[in-house]
């Protein structure tokens, strides 16, 4: 079992750092629980659609089972570009 303390008082550092452990613990709780519900479900017919984005610095790498998931991953792609292009890019608009 994971025990996470958040200790977010201190430098804006130390909170990114928490905030980045948190986000990291949730999303594997997310995924484990995923997991488990796929693997009670039932065994009737299952019209599995799949798909991901592994994300290289600004560059997507898409892939998936069927064109309607890649569709909907290359607007998400393009959104995820664009918005670490604009997080880049900011601090030197001040």
């Amino acid at each position: 079992m994971f025990t996470l303390i958040i200790l977010a008082n201190g430098s804006p550092m130390n909170q990114v750092f928490t905030w980045g452990v948190a986000l990291t613990v949730i999303g594997v709780f997310l995924a484990l629980v995923a997991m488990v519900f796929i693997a009670i479900g039932g065994k009737g017919n299952r019209d599995t659609k799949a798909g991901g984005i592994i994300m290289i610095g600004p560059i997507p790498i898409i892939f998936g089972t069927d064109r309607g998931s890649v569709k909907i991953l290359i607007v998400l792609a393009i959104v995820l570009m664009l918005l670490v292009s604009g997080l880049t890019i900011l601090p030197y608009l001040r």
